[in-house]
């Protein structure tokens, strides 16, 4: 009977090793002993229950320990409280602790339990270790500290270094920021610029400390700074706006009556502001004009224009007349009653659309006729009387139009 059991418990032995947990081998030879004691003293069944019972305890423990490891990643090692039968056995279980402690890395968590409370307790024996991390974080933080200020250091080097760039390389300095084309820019170069050279509109120039320069073309325009040896050291951008291209148009015309006009014209542009001069002196605002050549020459016709931007311009002509013009005034008359050129009228007068006054003086000074129509002309009498023949008169006629203002002419009458 007693051999069966033991065969029993060797199976269930056999079986519950296959588990993976610690375990105190002397367990097993107390259970063999007081299982011998058990088959001699008490009933058989009670023996085999109990020893069953034992197992099944055993088994659970088992689980939970595997259970226990899996969960918490870590090495356990397990020491079942056990009541001492053997001082032999009680030495091997304190040799079986020892090198399972032995193995126990710095991080793993050991259970201890103790024999008279019956029950686990959570032991840190590994204080050591955070202070470690602690002093591990404390060196990180010294570390990034340490990393800053030489960030910090490094960053202020870094500014020093561009204010010192900043203070060598050459800088260009315009009297603006924007400017017509056309129109003179100064500016200032301040630093070292010995043999350096500036390109401004596709054309290079020696680099000064001062200058003046002009741009042809419109647009976000460039002064590029390079040195000797064509490295481009510094930039400045202009806004370049386009000035204004005045055209003129011109056309001579003889008007009835004989008066040569001469007709002016621009084409128009919204925004600008138009400016007509003849021979320096200002004639009108608008985009077109005329003018009556009066007098046999030259004369010159300039026209400004100032656009939206501010940005002006003028452009000239010069037109030439071919003969004098006072309203087609003869010369002479002659009122001797023989039916030829027994009065006198200036022919200009005849289509004037507006208004005129003619007037004849004497030599003196004295006003010897006046009319303000054409149909009217003199007839040579003076107060009743034949003007002398061989006498010089003065005569002036002021005539108003819408076309040309206020025309003054004057000129010489010999009486026949």
């Amino acid at each position: 009977m007693s051999n069966t059991t033991n065969n029993k418990i060797k199976q269930l032995r056999d079986k519950i090793l296959s588990f993976e947990y610690p375990y105190d081998a002397s367990v097993w030879d107390q259970l063999e002993a007081k299982l011998n004691t058990a088959s001699s003293g008490y009933n058989f069944s009670v023996a085999v229950l109990s020893s069953a019972a034992l197992m099944v305890g055993l088994i659970a423990l088992s689980f939970a320990l595997n259970s226990t490891r899996k969960a918490e990643n870590t090495m356990e090692t397990a020491v079942l409280p056990v009541e001492s039968v053997d001082p032999e056995m009680n030495r091997l279980s304190e040799n079986n602790q020892k090198k399972s402690a032995d193995v126990i890395p710095e991080t793993t968590t050991v259970y201890s339990v103790d024999n008279n409370l019956d029950r686990r307790e959570v032991v840190r024996p590994m204080d050591h270790y955070e202070r470690n991390i602690e002093s591990r974080e404390l060196e990180t933080k010294e570390q990034l500290d340490e990393l800053e200020i030489k960030e910090s250091g490094s960053n202020e080097k870094l500014d020093t270094k561009t204010s010192d760039h900043q203070t060598t390389v050459p800088q260009i300095t315009p009297s603006r920021n924007s400017i017509c084309s056309g129109s003179k820019l100064d500016i200032e170069i301040s630093g070292k610029i010995t043999g350096c050279q500036i390109l401004v509109d596709g054309n290079y120039y020696e680099a000064m400390e001062k200058m003046s320069i002009v741009f042809a073309h419109s647009g976000e325009q460039k002064i590029e700074l390079f040195d000797k040896e064509g490295k481009l050291l510094n930039d400045r951008a202009i806004m370049v706006y386009a000035a204004p291209e005045p055209e003129i148009e011109t056309e001579q015309t003889i008007e009835f009556g004989g008066r040569p006009v001469l007709e002016f014209s621009s084409s128009f542009v919204r925004g600008n502001k138009y400016a007509w001069f003849i021979n320096d002196e200002y004639h009108s605002d608008n985009t077109e004009g005329y003018r009556l050549l009066r007098q046999r020459g030259s004369l010159s016709i300039r026209l400004e224009i100032v656009n939206k931007f501010g940005c002006s311009n003028y452009s000239t002509e010069y037109i030439h007349a071919d003969r004098d013009y006072n309203l087609l005034a003869p010369n002479s008359f002659s009122p001797n009653g023989d039916g030829r050129n027994e009065t006198w009228m200036p022919a200009g007068l005849d289509l004037v659309d507006g208004s005129f006054v003619l007037e004849v003086f004497d030599r003196n000074q004295q006003l010897v006729y006046r009319t303000s129509s054409f149909s009217e002309p003199w007839n040579g009498d003076i107060n009743g009387s034949p003007a002398p023949s061989g006498d010089f008169y003065m005569w002036q006629a002021v005539v108003l139009t819408e076309k040309f203002g206020k025309q003054v002419y004057r000129g010489r009458i010999l009486v026949l």
